[in-house]
């Protein structure tokens, strides 16, 4: 499995989307080669560099700053610098949610991270939609 797949894996994790509880607890878009029909127990078994990507507690952040906002194909993107990192156990690939404001579904991924803080880019398809500013609170869990 390709390192990006695992922590699109570890983000679903962290999001409270996998295992899906749709699901009756079985795994939901990553499959278990063969064993879709067991109810997932415990933490899953990972390579080693990627076992810290899977958190305890999920990770409270809030845009710190703007740093550029672009429109490239009919989407916006947005770079922009959180005021979590390492320290707080994030990692580049990482996703947040949007939590505030609370009716924006878009998802920060992180490109690098510092001891303090982080940067990350938000895309947006919807030209409508809020541009990202620093009143935005964003979370790894869904």
């Amino acid at each position: 499995m390709p390192w990006t797949h695992i922590v699109d894996f570890t983000n679903a994790i962290n999001a409270g989307t996998e295992p899906n509880s749709l699901f009756g607890g079985r795994s939901g878009r990553f499959l278990l080669r063969g064993d879709e029909n067991r109810a997932v127990a415990g933490r899953p078994s990972l390579p080693n560099e990627f076992v810290s990507y899977i958190l305890a507690e999920p990770i409270m952040a809030k845009v710190s700053s703007v740093e550029q906002a672009l429109v490239e194909q009919s989407r916006r993107i947005t770079y922009v610098r959180i005021d979590v990192g390492s320290v707080e156990g994030l990692k580049q690939g990482m996703e947040l949610y949007v939590h505030s404001p609370s009716r924006i579904f878009d998802t920060a991924v992180v490109t690098s991270v510092s001891e303090h803080s982080a940067r990350a880019v938000i895309e947006q398809r919807e030209l409508n939609d809020p541009v990202p500013s620093t009143d935005w609170e964003l979370s790894t869990k869904l």
